[in-house]
């Protein structure tokens, strides 16, 4: 193994003990108050770290992929990204997907579309807590979600998403065991100052930013501004130079006393289309997550 090999190992592993406390209803609220009031042209994209190898780009990934609920949004979101010519990473729960035939050939429709650029990312079999699990168990999981990609869409995924954004050191053996070497978490304070984008086995390529927030007390997600996310976006681009987006489509539901109610929030989606144009304007690239 090559020296530089063992030192992004040790920065991975470094990586593990000091990001498994994220949650995916832990967003950066506290990031975002920190954050001046000025126009967002102020935030300048300089990249600090390793600017020779940062690709400068932004990848999205849309979460909780399934087809029992949604299905509209989940819908509206593909189309959204395939008319703004944006890549796009949904991470799919295996053993929650498959049973709608129409959904299911929309999807394999959009894969096999030259002009779209949709990544298929493994989400788990039921969205369970991988860090709760032994390696042979997630070893199994992750195989179970590859087979029925492979079966029902035609890919293997190579990139995992990991469910609450939880994993540990063996996670890391399990994905290796599948051939898989890329997964996403989520970042914070604490986190390794730099990710590897070179000379790895494994690359981790973990959320800085989002599209959205998860109440407190309701535990429903709902949108933010576009100006949020892209002060986030551009923040990341300058400590890592790039930037995975977390998205999930409750945040484009409405919501009628309390609940989901499955109609689309056409607000947040004209919120999400000035996002993408956005970042266009800063030439900012968008790339699927396995792009970076």
């Amino acid at each position: 193994m090559k020296l530089t090999q063992i030192f992004n190992f040790v920065l991975m592993i470094i990586g593990v003990f000091l990001i498994t406390n994220n949650q995916e209803s832990a967003y950066p609220l506290d990031v975002m108050a920190e954050l001046p009031a000025t126009q967002i042209k102020s935030e300048q994209v300089i990249v600090m770290g390793h600017p020779e190898e940062s690709c400068h780009c932004v990848a999205f990934r849309l979460d909780d992929f399934s087809d029992t609920r949604l299905k509209e949004i989940k819908i509206q979101l593909l189309d959204t990204f395939y008319e703004k010519n944006a890549p796009l990473t949904i991470g799919i729960v295996g053993g929650k997907f498959g049973n709608d035939v129409e959904f299911v050939n929309y999807i394999k429709e959009k894969i096999e579309d030259e002009r779209f650029e949709l990544e298929i990312g493994n989400h788990g079999w039921q969205h369970e807590n991988f860090e709760k699990l032994d390696f042979q168990n997630q070893t199994t999981l992750l195989k179970k979600t590859n087979d029925k990609m492979m079966n029902i869409l035609g890919v293997t995924p190579n990139v995992f998403i990991t469910p609450y954004n939880k994993f540990n050191s063996d996670t890391l053996e399990a994905l290796k065991q599948n051939d898989m070497n890329i997964f996403s978490a989520y970042v914070n304070k604490n986190s390794i100052p730099f990710y590897p984008l070179s000379n790895s086995d494994l690359y981790h390529f973990p959320a800085a930013a989002t599209t959205g927030q998860k109440d407190s007390e309701s535990k429903k997600f709902t949108g933010i501004s576009h100006e949020k996310t892209l002060k986030l976006i551009l923040r990341s681009i300058n400590q890592h130079g790039f930037v995975v987006v977390m998205m999930h489509p409750y945040e484009f539901s409405t919501i009628q006393k309390g609940e989901y109610t499955g109609e689309i929030n056409w607000e947040q989606i004209n919120e999400l289309k000035h996002l993408i144009d956005a970042l266009k304007d800063y030439d900012l690239q968008i790339v699927k997550i396995n792009g970076i």
